[in-house]
C-alpha cells in the first residue's frame, strides 16, 4: 500500500512532526493516556474531514492536517469530551482553512487583476 496516495508528504511538516513528537510523548507522561486518545480521535476527524474537500480534485490529503490536529490538541484540556474536540477539528480544517483561504485568494486575486488593469489603462493615458 503506498503512502504517497493518501498522504501527500511535505519536507517542513515532516519536521515539524518530528519536533513535536517529545511534546506529545511529554503530555501522555504528564497527562495520561487519555491525551492520546483525544489525539487519534481529532487527528482522524482532521484526515476525514480534509479528505472530503480534497476527494473531488483527487489529491492526497497533506501533512500540514497532521500537524494542525496535533498542535490543536495540544492546547485541550485532556478531559474534554471527544465530541467537542472533533467539532473544534472539523471546523477549523473545513471552514478556516478550506473556506476562508477560498476566498481569501479570490478577493486578493482580484485585487490583484484591478491593479493590473488600472495600471495598463494608466499607461495607455500616459
Amino acid at each position: 500500500m503506498d503512502v504517497k496516495k493518501f498522504i501527500q508528504r511535505q519536507k517542513m511538516m515532516t519536521t515539524v512532526l518530528i519536533a513535536l513528537c517529545p511534546i506529545v510523548v511529554a503530555s501522555i507522561f504528564f497527562y495520561g493516556w487519555r491525551t492520546l486518545a483525544v489525539q487519534i480521535v481529532v487527528l482522524a476527524a482532521a484526515y476525514l474531514s480534509e479528505y472530503a474537500f480534497v476527494k473531488k480534485d483527487k489529491k492526497p490529503v497533506t501533512e500540514a492536517v497532521i500537524v494542525t490536529s496535533i498542535l490543536y490538541t495540544l492546547t485541550l484540556p485532556p478531559s474534554i469530551p471527544y465530541w467537542i474536540a472533533v467539532v473544534g477539528i472539523v471546523f477549523g480544517v473545513v471552514f478556516l482553512a478550506k473556506w476562508f483561504l477560498a476566498v481569501l485568494q479570490k478577493m486578493f486575486l482580484t485585487q490583484r487583476l484591478w491593479v493590473v488593469h488600472s495600471s495598463m489603462c494608466a499607461s495607455r493615458i500616459l
